[in-house]
């Protein structure tokens, strides 16, 4: 009786073995992994000249502590050959753009006949808070890229100032259009033409560019304002 109990136990183990032969791989293929889930934190892109985003190269020190930056593909349709990536950061103030958690900080442009990618900005010290793509009419094709941006990191209690650029899709070229200004009224584009209406100071100005140069046709005072008396 006991022999036929032991012989029915070793034909279960023999059984069973297998199975726990290949649990014991599969926790040792774990624990194995372990180690390098545990040191791999967040990845960050670094900002183009390696300094800490939100300071000038005099200001950056050994104690500077860097913003964490992310990449991910932008929704601005460059044209065929043009890959336009947001590098993003946790955001700051009151910024809608992008999304309720992040702001983009700079541009990446990857261009499928080059090995070299096109940094927007020497820095992330801005944020980019509209971004737009401003079409041919007649082709659809993009001419130019229309930004405007605020500096960072955002003071409490003061006005942050709004710059607009124009950007050619490749990145190559760029101009800052209108900086330091209250407020961006309005933009629209006209053919090969950008209106913009903008507020600095008391003025509200009224300022027409070249798409294609870039270059400022016109830029003219339309409205003063002056303080109502109570």
């Amino acid at each position: 009786m006991n022999t036929q109990r032991l012989f029915l136990r070793l034909q279960r183990f023999n059984t069973l073995l297998p199975a726990l032969l290949t649990l014991l791989l599969l926790a040792v293929m774990v624990w194995e992994l372990l180690p390098d889930m545990r040191g791999r934190g967040r990845e960050t892109v670094d900002p183009p000249v390696g300094i800490a985003a939100g300071s000038t190269a005099s200001e950056h020190s050994a104690s500077a502590k860097a913003v964490p930056l992310d990449i991910r593909t932008s929704h601005i349709d460059a044209g065929p050959n043009i890959l336009v990536m947001n590098i993003v950061a946790p955001k700051e103030d009151g910024s809608h753009y992008e999304s309720k958690s992040t702001e983009i900080r700079n541009l990446l442009f990857l261009n499928d006949g080059s090995e070299k990618a096109i940094w927007l900005f020497p820095d992330a010290s801005q944020a980019i808070t509209r971004l737009e793509s401003l079409n041919n009419e007649d082709t659809k094709t993009p001419i130019a890229l229309y930004l405007e941006t605020e500096p960072r990191p955002y003071k409490d209690g003061s006005s942050s100032r709004a710059n607009t650029h124009l950007v050619s899709p490749d990145g190559l070229r760029k101009r800052a259009i209108a900086t330091e200004l209250d407020h961006i009224l309005s933009h629209r584009q006209h053919g090969q033409t950008l209106q913009l209406v903008y507020q600095k100071g008391k003025a509200v100005r009224l300022m027409k560019v070249s798409l294609t140069s870039f270059e400022t046709l016109s830029d003219r005072v339309v409205a003063t304002l002056s303080e109502v008396q109570r």
